[in-house]
């Protein structure tokens, strides 16, 4: 869920939150979705502040700043799938069968979304 913060930009929800409906997530699983959210934020008010540029000063965007926008982005979410995984696969044998799949499911959606 998005969460407005100051001069309108966007801020990471807290683990957890909005989801009242679901079961409890474990901490694997809100630190994965609040790290994506986060990083979706990062790259929403960047691209917002050079929105906001390219209409004050009228200019064309350069193609180069998009692409490493874009880059920047896919690697911070890359780095979140991949620490997720590596959690998953170090799981501790005394937690729940259900919540590991159910932490399984939480990656495998998160990674057919993006």
């Amino acid at each position: 869920m998005w969460a407005p913060g100051a001069a309108g930009r966007m801020r990471p929800p807290e683990p957890g939150a909005g989801r009242p409906e679901q079961p409890r997530s474990s901490l694997m699983t809100d630190r994965l979705i609040a790290g994506l959210h986060g990083h979706f934020c990062v790259f929403q008010n960047k691209a917002k502040s050079i929105q906001d540029q390219l209409e004050a000063t009228q200019m064309p965007l350069d193609t180069g700043v998009a692409e490493a926008m874009l880059e920047e982005y896919s690697l911070a979410m890359a780095g979140e799938f991949r620490r997720s995984r590596d959690v998953l696969r170090k799981a501790q044998w005394g937690t729940s069968r259900a919540s590991q799949e159910a932490d399984h499911d939480a990656l495998s959606i998160c990674l057919a979304v993006w």
